[in-house]
């Protein structure tokens, strides 16, 4: 890590004379990093201060120090050598950690208040285009259990160097998480296709940079939902809130549409929630889905009361299956990756609803409130068609209150 900033136009380097940790973990220092316009937070010449910390999952694949100056950025130095793998039988991203804070370090990047972007210096060793991501991890308690921002695929040219930013939102960031307590950022690369590291692509880093804002942005105002909300799509925001995942080679679309644009009356307000799954070459009995942050389960009514009371609700949601046959997809109440599901009847061309008793996820999960997500399921598929669907107002009430008989337990 270093601990070197960059004051505008100002000749020279400043190295950090950072002080010592207080019992609490933060970190004193007489120039504060998180507050010069630019920080260098690695240039990877140190193994121990640049590589120690970073996170590498059972199926990212390696890193190593290169030493060779050819692959560095400016041609004298040393830099970061990716072997990036990904999960062989789930077709996953590689996907590596920098944490925003090391105290065995003295280092302390958490708050990006005024943060405008996170700045890569890539080379692609290869012959071929290579896919990376790059966002923002707001919580990674280990490198096997993390939250990630969207990810959005920008492409690395063969045999170059290539600049990727990460440009930070205040106002969609702040909606889910807190925007002074950002754990880290991640790196990720498409998925190599093999488990041999031998057979990964060679791709080099160098030079990662946080820019800020002289003046700190407006933060967003946080994920607020109304008494029995779960989410209604009705601002655009929640996009946020929704991951979409799928094969690599089948990746669905997913974001929020004004029902107009594709046709559809919305059950509630104009906006729903639009998924499309796309055929797969082959059928490898991989599933597409969209899966709804924990985050919104705990801002949900269902976090508010107690546990008995929430055995009482019910959970409501709209679907209207696109295609012109019938579909059956599976609704998962997902927890610490156990299930408790059900599975969809589609009729073709119709919005459905479906009302699931939230009793069984509460009673087999019992922190479900705390960290439980919503996910839809569609299987893998060879068919050469995409199959689109549409999803609105998911909702609480209680059973009392709900049609007899309607409820499916």
């Amino acid at each position: 890590m270093k601990q070197t900033i960059r004051l505008g136009s100002l000749v020279g380097v400043m190295a950090l004379l950072l002080g010592g940790c207080d019992k609490g973990g933060e970190i004193s220092s007489s120039v504060n990093p998180s507050d010069a316009p630019e920080t260098i937070y690695s240039d990877f010449v140190d193994w121990d201060s640049d590589f120690s910390f970073i996170r590498v999952g059972p199926a990212s694949g390696a890193i190593y120090q290169n030493e060779n100056p050819e692959y560095s950025r400016d041609g004298t130095g040393k830099s970061c050598l990716f072997r990036p793998l990904g999960s062989y039988a789930k077709k996953e991203p590689a996907t590596f950690l920098f944490p925003n804070y090391s105290e065995k370090y003295q280092f302390d990047y958490r708050d990006y208040s005024s943060t405008k972007e996170l700045v890569f210096d890539f080379y692609n060793a290869e012959e071929k285009e290579i896919n990376v991501a790059v966002g923002l991890a707001p919580s990674i308690p280990t490198a096997y259990t993390n939250t990630l921002t969207k990810t959005e695929w920008q492409t690395l040219a063969p045999k170059t160097w290539s600049t990727i930013k990460y440009q930070v939102d205040q106002t969609s960031l702040g909606f889910l998480f807190d925007v002074t307590k950002i754990d880290g950022f991640y790196v990720q690369f498409g998925n190599s296709g093999t488990r041999n590291e031998e057979e990964a692509p060679h791709i080099y880093l160098d030079n990662i940079k946080i820019e800020r804002y002289i003046v700190a942005p407006p933060k967003g105002e946080g994920l607020r939902l109304d008494p029995m909300e779960f989410m209604n799509f009705e601002d655009p925001l929640q996009e946020m809130a929704v991951d979409v995942a799928g094969p690599a080679d089948a990746k669905p679309d997913g974001g929020i549409v004004k029902a107009t644009s594709v046709g559809l009356e919305a059950p509630s307000g104009d906006y729903i929630y639009s998924w499309t799954c796309h055929p797969s070459p082959k059928n490898n009995g991989y599933w597409s889905s969209i899966i709804f942050s924990s985050l919104v389960t705990e801002a949900s009514i269902l976090h508010q009361v107690d546990a008995t009371l929430a055995k009482q609700l019910v959970l409501n949601f709209w679907i209207y299956n696109g295609t012109n046959s019938m579909k059956w997809m599976e609704f998962d109440f997902l927890y610490a990756e156990q299930t408790v599901y059900s599975s969809l009847q589609l009729k073709p061309k119709e919005w459905m609803k479906f009302s699931l008793s939230m009793e069984p996820a509460l009673t087999k999960f019992e922190n479900f409130a705390e960290g439980g997500k919503l996910r839809f399921v569609y299987p893998e598929y060879t068919e050469n068609e995409d199959y689109p669907f549409y999803i609105d107002n998911l909702y609480f009430s209680w059973a009392s209150e709900t049609r007899p008989g309607s409820i499916e337990y």
